[in-house]
């Protein structure tokens, strides 16, 4: 999704990427159709895919909403960014709470992120712009301890919130 926004072309003007966008459009300029289409459909998927993740962890239909209409094709290179990032770190603290939730029923510790397929790891890692970090301390890594505690840890496990390694207590 990254690439079809910089195919964009945007500026740091929203509006004036509306007009742009909408006079390409109306005058029959295919290449900037065609990259309007891609985002279009790219951010309905995306949006789609999320809305999925999202739901089943307890994400509301209006905190869903919400989300998608972030997505904007008149979006500055700076705010489409803003969304791809937002939507990765809300990824990642569901990646993690679903390691947790492993690592509890199968005794061993893995991160969310080891236990997607290898393609959904490069695309999460591409988005990101490098590496998805995973733990090495042995410790289960969440952003928030509002993400930990959606996990359902058992007392005792190690953890890491936001940088600040401990072990778990309800």
């Amino acid at each position: 999704m990254t690439d079809s926004y910089a195919k964009l072309n945007n500026s740091d003007f929203p509006l004036v990427n509306k007009i742009a966008n909408y006079a390409g459009q109306q005058l029959g300029n295919q290449t900037i159709q065609k990259n309007l289409r891609t985002v279009d459909a790219e951010s309905e998927a995306v949006a789609h895919e999320l809305a999925k993740v999202f739901r089943s962890t307890g994400m509301s239909e209006k905190e869903i909403a919400a989300w998608k209409e972030k997505i904007q094709t008149s979006a500055a290179p700076a705010e489409s960014k803003a969304v791809v990032d937002s939507a990765i770190e809300l990824m990642n603290g569901r990646l993690e709470a679903l390691g947790a939730r492993y690592t509890q029923g199968m005794g061993t510790t893995k991160s969310g992120i080891e236990l997607l397929t290898p393609q959904s790891k490069s695309t999460i890692e591409r988005l990101a712009g490098g590496k998805v970090s995973q733990p090495t301390s042995g410790a289960l890594e969440f952003a928030t301890a509002a993400d930990a505690a959606r996990a359902g840890l058992k007392d005792g496990t190690k953890i890491k919130v936001g940088g600040v390694s401990g072990t778990w207590k309800n």
